[in-house]
């Protein structure tokens, strides 16, 4: 099969984007404004992004932790932060990821900072640098070109992979980290944002439901709500519920009917 499906994907995302850009802005904001120095903000987005784990043991939490202490003298600017990387300032987040997950493996962490959990904080950096939450942290965060991104691929993404596969809608099998990133970065089209495949997580994690180890597709209002900071006005959740309808038939079945048009006025639900 070619890879028509995932570029339906893709522009489907790329026409909701404004849903989950919304929640990532007002999440990152939140991390943000739970500190109030630069150093302890750059500290807390890298915790949070390490929580993200599934079930971290209390022990590597703990080494985490004993980490970004060690660090916390180098977090004041990303200048700092990328020579502690030992790395240029022009470095690009694939070797960022690597360095950092070097880095905090040495310190004594036995899971180190995963890939998935790194591309978190470089993606939340990303956030920072485009938005207006740019002053809230390092005023030197470089712009990254748009297909230098990694995906944060975890479980979520990984199901939605294997369920494309299911339903013949790919070709191969794809179910890591690396696989899946080059399978994106391969479906992305020219001149596209990568960033934009991050939301696959957003509408996978509220049409999957779990139960006895297997994981269903189908809409989960109960995850949408589990989303602190996702709008809970009726009206917005109904036009969530449709998109993610629309959603479920790209990754299930090969006839689609007419994508659903997003709301005209879908911006204002940004901030």
């Amino acid at each position: 099969m070619s890879d028509n499906r995932l570029k339906e994907i893709y522009f489907f995302l790329q026409q909701n984007h404004a849903w989950n850009k919304a929640i990532q802005i007002a999440e990152v904001r939140r991390i943000l404004n739970s500190e109030t120095h630069v150093k302890t903000r750059a500290k807390r987005l890298l915790f949070e992004a390490f929580l993200t784990q599934r079930n971290p043991k209390l022990e590597h939490v703990m080494c985490f932790s004993k980490f970004l202490l060690q660090i916390e003298p180098h977090l004041s600017s990303f200048k700092k932060f990328i020579t502690f990387l030992e790395l240029p300032i022009a470095a690009q987040p694939k070797e960022i990821l690597r360095s950092l997950q070097e880095k905090s493996r040495f310190a004594g962490n036995p899971s180190g900072f995963g890939p998935k959990t790194i591309s978190i904080f470089l993606r939340n950096l990303a956030i920072i640098q485009r938005t207006e939450l740019k002053n809230m942290l390092w005023a030197d965060i470089p712009l990254w070109g748009k297909m230098d991104f990694l995906v944060p691929v975890d479980r979520v993404i990984m199901q939605i992979f294997g369920k494309l596969r299911q339903a013949n809608l790919i070709g191969r099998k794809y179910s890591g980290f690396d696989s899946i990133n080059k399978c994106l970065k391969n479906s992305t089209p020219t001149g596209a944002d990568m960033l934009i495949w991050d939301d696959l997580w957003f509408w996978g994690y509220i049409t999957q439901n779990s139960r006895g180890g297997v994981r269903n597709h189908r809409w989960n209002e109960a995850k949408y709500w589990s989303i602190y900071t996702a709008k809970k006005a009726s009206r917005t959740i109904n036009k969530i519920k449709t998109q993610a309808q629309y959603f479920l038939s790209l990754i299930k079945s090969k006839n689609l009917t007419v994508i659903p048009r997003p709301p005209k006025r879908i911006a204002k639900h940004i901030g």
